[in-house]
């Protein structure tokens, strides 16, 4: 059996929403077309529908999302599919690279639902944009959502450079657009940060000395069975780790 064409399926299923809802607003069809700017990466668009289907996550009829991923009440960001004001209609780009992220991180990463929170409060003033955490509540990956290959290069830059430079405020930072992820790393202090933008992403792995952050780059965020059950047991936040840098 051939594999899917999720990337189709998720246009068209997509387009038809957003047709229903400029009909329902008394715009004409030309301008209710989709536009989808990036274009989906296939990874994404595939676990965006895996997500639906597996009820992680549901529409309602005016393109909000429901989901035990968002904070209650959430009603901005990725808990919006389709912008409806002020009209013609409009796909929230980033609302399905976001919630199909979170897919990944159950579907194949092996994370519980209630363990991952898309704009968790304790996160959000920092410009975070979805963090995992332990059963026993403690933050353990912190999640930073890129539009595109360059923007998540130089995120992975002006990371480094906080990380290496240590305790600053952001007003005297040259990375501003970036930096409130080294503070919330400062503070919460993650196991891993995962950076991710459509068809593309690398992890961290990240230890501490005060506001100091070692960084050890991987090709992307293991799955949960290494991080919780056999790293974080013998993780220690110190520079006299003996893990690799």
């Amino acid at each position: 059996m051939s594999e899917r064409d999720w990337i189709a399926e998720l246009s068209n299923y997509l387009q038809q929403i957003i047709l229903r809802l400029g009909e329902a607003v008394d715009q004409p069809r030309s301008i209710s077309e989709l536009r989808i700017n990036p274009p989906l990466a296939l990874e994404e668009a595939k676990y965006f529908l895996l997500g639906l289907e597996s009820g992680l996550f549901s529409l309602e009829a005016e393109g909000y999302v429901q989901s035990e991923l968002l904070p209650h009440n959430f009603t901005q960001g990725p808990g919006q599919i389709f912008a409806l004001h002020p009209p013609p209609p409009r796909l929230v780009r980033e609302s399905i690279f976001q919630l199909a992220t979170a897919s990944t991180l159950v579907l194949e990463r092996g994370w519980r639902p209630s363990q991952i929170k898309i704009g968790a409060d304790d996160a959000s003033s920092y410009g975070v944009d979805m963090v995992v955490k332990s059963v026993a509540a403690e933050i353990l990956v912190c999640v930073e959502i890129k539009r595109s290959l360059h923007e998540l290069q130089k995120f992975t830059s002006d990371f480094r450079q906080c990380c290496k430079r240590g305790e600053h405020a952001k007003a005297d930072c040259a990375f501003q657009q970036n930096h409130g992820i080294y503070e919330f790393c400062v503070r919460a202090q993650p196991n891993y940060l995962w950076v991710v933008a459509p068809g593309d992403d690398v992890g961290f792995k990240l230890s501490y000395a005060g506001a100091m952050i070692k960084v050890e780059e991987l090709d992307t965020l293991p799955s949960r069975s290494h991080i919780e059950f056999e790293d974080h047991q013998m993780r220690t936040r110190s520079f006299g780790s003996t893990k690799s840098f």
